[in-house]
C-alpha cells in the first residue's frame, strides 16, 4: 500500500536506478466522473401505449427503431441514471419502470458494469461488461443482455433488443457524459 521501494547498489548504477524511477513513477491521470443514462424502451404491437412517452430527445432513435422493428408504440418503461468514474464499478437498482402489457406491474431493472473508462481520444466512453436484468415481479420472469459498449460522449446507443413476445421487445438505449 505504500508503494515504496528499497534500493542498494554502488554509486554509479544507483544514478541510473534513480533516473529509471524517475521516468517511470508519474502520477496516473485523475479518474474522471461519468454520468450514464440508460433508458428501457418498449416496442409494443398493442393499440394502446405501454409506460411512460419516449423522451423527446430520443425520438430519433425511435424512428429508427421503427425502421427496423415496426411496433405500432414505443414507450419508456424505465430510466436509469448513474453518475461513476473510470476504473469503477456500477451496480444499481431500479423499481420504477412500469410496464402494463407485460403482466401488469412494476419491472426491476439490475444493472452491472465491470468497469467504466475513457479511451485514448477522450471522448469515447468504454463500458466493460455490461450487464441489464429486467425482472417482472408479477411475472416472475427476467430476461437479460450482456455487451461490452464503448459509446462517444453525448451519442445515443442502442445497445440491444430483448424478445418479450412475437409483438412485444425492449430495447436498452444509453448515452454518457464525460463530467468535469
Amino acid at each position: 500500500q505504500m508503494r515504496a521501494i528499497a534500493v542498494t547498489a554502488e554509486k554509479g548504477a544507483m544514478t541510473v536506478i534513480e533516473d529509471a524511477i524517475k521516468q517511470l513513477d508519474v502520477p496516473a491521470a485523475a479518474p474522471k466522473n461519468i454520468e450514464l443514462t440508460i433508458y428501457l424502451i418498449v416496442g409494443t404491437d398493442a393499440e394502446s401505449g405501454v409506460g411512460i412517452p419516449v423522451p423527446k430527445d430520443l425520438e430519433s432513435v425511435v424512428a429508427q427503431l421503427k425502421g427496423v422493428f415496426p411496433f405500432k408504440n414505443y414507450r419508456q418503461a424505465d430510466l436509469i441514471e448513474v453518475r461513476t468514474r473510470t476504473g469503477e464499478r456500477v451496480g444499481t437498482v431500479s423499481d420504477g419502470g412500469t410496464v402494463n402489457g407485460l403482466g401488469a406491474g412494476t419491472v426491476r431493472t439490475i444493472l452491472n458494469i465491470r468497469a467504466a473508462g475513457l479511451a485514448p481520444d477522450g471522448s469515447t466512453v468504454r463500458l466493460d461488461n455490461m450487464e441489464a436484468a429486467i425482472h417482472w415481479p408479477s411475472i416472475d420472469q427476467t430476461l437479460s443482455l450482456s455487451a461490452s459498449v464503448d459509446v462517444k460522449e453525448g451519442q445515443k446507443v442502442v445497445v440491444g433488443r430483448i424478445g418479450v413476445a412475437h409483438d412485444q421487445a425492449l430495447f436498452l438505449v444509453l448515452t454518457a457524459h464525460v463530467v468535469q
